[in-house]
């Protein structure tokens, strides 16, 4: 395969010429670029990544009012069943959203690579949504265990390890949603401190997006108001959608250090 041969020329090349600079290799990408281009990216998608970005919120919105609000009801002594149903049912309404989001990842992906996101695109491959679900479903197991049961340190190792999957997926380099979750344990090796790093950086900027609910009235309140409401989700559409394409961005400036983009290609994304 010609592909193959040309993968392992540059593995080789890289071996022989002492791996090149290592600090490169551990930190991708400053932070100053990576958002330089993330926000280039986003203003070059805008109409499509906002599109992505709102139906996803939506959908997270749908998610937190019909099943984690008042999953919060449920008595710490209920039923063993009661528990575990609630459980199961919180898991599989975040993979639900993070299947919606399937199309986001496309966006952004295309917008990172100086393309204009085209918005049917990801519709052409509906097989790949099946991927995305099951993918979701294994990181929401693993994350939301996290979230709701041991104060959240696990799903911050969750997180680092399989945050790709969907970019994966999205890019067609694998038509399994749990190979997806392989490949970005395999693409964060080695640098997950650095990418813990970027990531914290990143959701202090998409944070940004929620300060028109923290608008103060006369007495120092927050306001809740349709107008902050619909201020706080215009900028978190934004600010989501601008952390979706440094996503994006950083898993290209992974990809082209490991060769993963042409080592992990599937006949069914050869097809393209």
């Amino acid at each position: 395969d010609g592909e193959l041969v040309v993968a392992r020329n540059r593995v080789g090349r890289r071996v022989m010429s002492g791996g090149g600079d290592k600090k490169a290799r551990i930190f991708p990408i400053g932070p100053g670029r990576l958002l330089r281009e993330a926000i280039a990216g986003y203003l070059r998608g805008v109409v499509a990544l906002s599109l992505g970005g709102l139906i996803t919120l939506a959908a997270l919105t749908v998610f937190y009012f019909a099943i984690a609000l008042p999953s919060q009801s449920v008595p710490t002594d209920a039923a063993l069943v009661d528990r575990v149903v609630d459980l199961i049912v919180f898991i599989l309404g975040l993979a639900a959203v993070g299947t919606v989001a399937y199309p986001w990842f496309c966006y952004a992906l295309e917008a990172a690579a100086g393309e204009r996101p085209s918005l049917g695109r990801p519709f052409r491959s509906l097989e790949m949504f099946m991927a995305q679900a099951v993918a979701s479903l294994w990181f929401w197991a693993g994350a939301g265990l996290g979230l709701r049961y041991l104060r959240g340190i696990p799903a911050i190792f969750v997180v680092l390890l399989y945050a790709f999957y969907g970019y994966f997926i999205a890019d067609r380099r694998t038509d399994s949603g749990l190979k997806a979750l392989g490949l970005s344990v395999r693409l964060t090796e080695g640098r997950r401190i650095a990418l813990f790093g970027l990531g914290a950086i990143l959701l202090l900027f998409t944070s940004f997006g929620a300060l028109g609910l923290g608008i103060p009235d006369s007495n120092g309140d927050p306001v809740v108001s349709p107008l902050t409401v619909s201020l706080a989700l215009a900028g978190l559409i934004v600010t989501t959608s601008v952390t979706m394409v440094a996503g994006a961005v950083l898993y290209r400036e992974l990809q082209a250090q490991d060769d993963i983009s042409v080592l992990a290609a599937t006949k069914s994304s050869r097809k393209k």
